[in-house]
């Protein structure tokens, strides 16, 4: 089969009964972690939309879509609870090179060595790494991973689009990812304002991933995304 916006071939069928036997491992695995923000709700939530954002396109097969389905599973997978495990953690590294390296433990022996491969690209580009806002303590923690392929793009986005649900909600998703940086002392905004403000610079980054992503996207994706982050910014 004709290789579709970068992906590798894909080699091995992926049964719906192979991705719920993954998804309650990953949900218990998560469960564990006790993370306020980077936690099951998270996993299943970025899963779904990646899944159906890709799915809108018409661009990929079931077995794609479902190769994407469980990379998103293991995005988050052992998630420090910070961007840069290494400051808590040790190690060399990310939390999404330790997703990649759990998602091959687990799953890559039942795929084909494409499949491996194209999994581990999209774990490895949900990386916040020169992707984000916030500035780093030590260099060396930097990532330079870009979301080449048009679906690393749509898992990129879909990881990062907290804003695509009311309002009430994105704040909420907010207050638990400054809930997550207080419980390891990582700094965070500490009034109301500076939280705004905090919230705001988000908005502005995702904003500026969207539109990269933009060729990526169904174009009632991006539409709607673009107007619940224009909406949130307002309403801030």
């Amino acid at each position: 089969k004709a290789v579709v916006s970068g992906a590798v071939d894909v080699e091995q069928e992926i049964s719906q009964e192979f991705i719920d036997q993954q998804k309650a491992f990953v949900v218990t695995e998560m469960v564990k972690l006790g993370n306020p923000f980077h936690n099951e709700h998270h996993t299943l939530e970025v899963a779904q939309r990646a899944h159906d954002m890709a799915m809108n396109t018409g661009k990929y097969t079931q077995n794609e879509l479902r190769l994407l389905y469980l990379a998103a599973l293991y995005h988050d997978f052992d998630h420090a609870g910070v961007t840069y495990r290494q400051l808590i953690k040790g190690g060399d590294l990310s939390n999404e090179e330790v997703a990649a390296v759990a998602f091959d433990e687990q799953v890559g022996l039942y795929l084909g060595i494409g499949q491996r491969i194209m999994a581990q690209g999209l774990i490895v580009s949900t990386s916040f790494g020169q992707l984000g806002t916030a500035k780093l303590p030590k260099p060396e923690f930097e990532r330079s991973y870009r979301p080449w392929t048009e679906l690393e793009q749509i898992l990129h986005v879909a990881d990062i689009a907290t804003v695509d649900c009311p309002f009430e909600t994105f704040l909420v998703h907010g207050k638990d990812l400054v809930a997550e940086m207080c419980q390891h002392q990582i700094p965070a905004p500490k009034c109301w304002c500076e939280f705004l403000a905090f919230e705001e610079g988000f908005l502005r980054y995702f904003v500026s991933e969207l539109e990269q992503a933009k060729p990526a996207l169904a174009k009632f994706d991006y539409v709607r995304l673009k107007r619940r982050a224009q909406h949130a910014t307002a309403k801030i």
